[in-house]
């Protein structure tokens, strides 16, 4: 009865076991070569148009 819980769990369930293990599998693959997957080093900061403090509504990207 147990088995057949968790077989019919798989079985709801495949497409995302099979997504994340690719995930996972890509990363590992990625991570072993050498090479960065993620790269959280902070590259843009949100800077107003306008200076002098005043609250501005649009707000752009400017590259350091």
């Amino acid at each position: 009865m147990q088995m057949e819980k968790i077989t019919a769990f798989i079985r709801q369930n495949l497409f995302a076991f099979i997504l994340g293990a690719g995930s996972l599998g890509l990363f590992s693959f990625y991570s072993l070569n050498g090479k960065e997957c993620f790269n959280c080093e902070q590259t843009q900061t949100f800077k107003p148009d306008q200076p002098g403090g005043r609250a501005t509504t649009g707000l752009r990207f400017r590259h350091k």
